[in-house]
């Protein structure tokens, strides 16, 4: 790998060895190769270039309402790509493939994104092979839900390693969740498992479009929350509930009833020790995290068994576009051991 141009040397350690010499160090080489991550999104759609070393190089964005049907937006995917790589002087031999992101449910194997909730540019439709015939190239092309690309990259990047069974639960506009079992995916039979913000918390309740009743992600997901209270800044509700305002505190209150509740269900399912939240909730987050282990304690039977960390994630916007891709780069390292 080092002859290749993949790895290179980067001095001895310190550290006296019993026989022979001080081992060597070595790094990726960060432009040996590049992947290409490309993000769908309920408000927008990117498209990032993405190193070896898991670093940003390029972006572009824009919104879903700007195409009235798939396919032209899989041409402005296809151009941006094109551009992004010119603007960089990347050539394609040196694309180790590229990543799609998408809210779920969807058929990572077939490469089809399936039915996502307020997401109906791309129902029922086939990303993977349109992006190969767009494109017309051999590279390697993958799709992934956002929570398991999101939840793969925070554990590359934090110390999620000391955990066993993590559920990594994201709120943007909506829910997502991912379910990682000693470092793994946790996929189930066809690839579902982890859709947590579609687990109903009143069977008797509010409407969804998924077609199920009381959804998770119709009471605290950041649009149905502001839908029912009416706030127009989480930053401020978050302030005014450390400051011990009735209302605020209230609100807190009713995110972290929701949640923990579903994350109770989930616990004694799965035995998970550590919750993980990322998103719009991670503002000031030790009051709700708080609250939420208190209902989690109250209605879970496994959390009297042992401890159970509820965390959030550190992950900058960077990481973020980076995840889009971990899953193609993944793939390439996988391809050489």
């Amino acid at each position: 790998m080092v002859q290749e141009g993949l790895l290179r040397e980067i001095g001895v350690t310190e550290t006296k060895s019993i026989v022979g010499r001080k081992p060597i160090l070595l790094d990726i080489v960060p432009d040996y190769r590049f992947a290409i991550g490309v993000g769908l999104h309920r408000k927008r759609i990117t498209v990032s270039i993405v190193n070896l070393k898991l670093e940003h190089i390029a972006k572009a964005e824009i919104s879903p309402s700007e195409f009235n049907c798939p396919d032209k937006a899989i041409i402005w995917i296809k151009d941006q790509i094109q551009q992004l790589m010119t603007d960089n002087a990347i050539h394609w031999e040196k694309c180790v493939g590229i990543g799609i992101s998408s809210p779920g449910p969807l058929d990572y194997q077939k490469g089809i994104i399936l039915k996502p909730p307020d997401l109906e540019l791309f129902s029922d439709y086939p990303i993977v092979e349109s992006l190969k015939s767009q494109l017309n190239l051999k590279v390697p092309i993958s799709l992934e839900n956002n929570p398991v690309l999101l939840a793969i990259t925070d554990y590359l990047r934090s110390s999620l390693e000391n955990f066993s069974q993590i559920m990594f639960i994201t709120i943007w506009e909506g829910i997502g969740t991912a379910i990682l079992s000693h470092g793994e995916i946790m996929r189930g039979f066809a690839g579902y498992t982890g859709e947590l913000g579609h687990s109903s918390v009143d069977i008797n309740g509010i409407q969804c479009s998924c077609g199920n009743r009381g959804c998770l992600e119709q009471y605290v997901s950041f649009a149905a929350l502001q839908q029912r209270f009416k706030f127009e800044n989480y930053e401020k509700l978050v302030d005014d509930a450390y400051n011990n305002v009735p209302q605020a505190l209230s609100i807190v209150s009713f995110m972290a009833e929701y949640l923990g509740c579903a994350i109770a269900n989930a616990t004694n399912i799965l035995d998970l020790d550590a919750i993980v939240l990322h998103g719009e909730f991670n503002y000031r987050p030790d009051l709700l995290l708080e609250r939420i282990k208190e209902v989690v304690q109250t209605r879970s039977v496994v959390y009297h068994s042992h401890p159970i960390s509820f965390l959030t994630s550190r992950m900058t916007e960077d990481d973020i576009d980076v995840a889009n891709a971990i899953g193609i780069i993944n793939h390439f390292f996988t391809q050489l051991t």
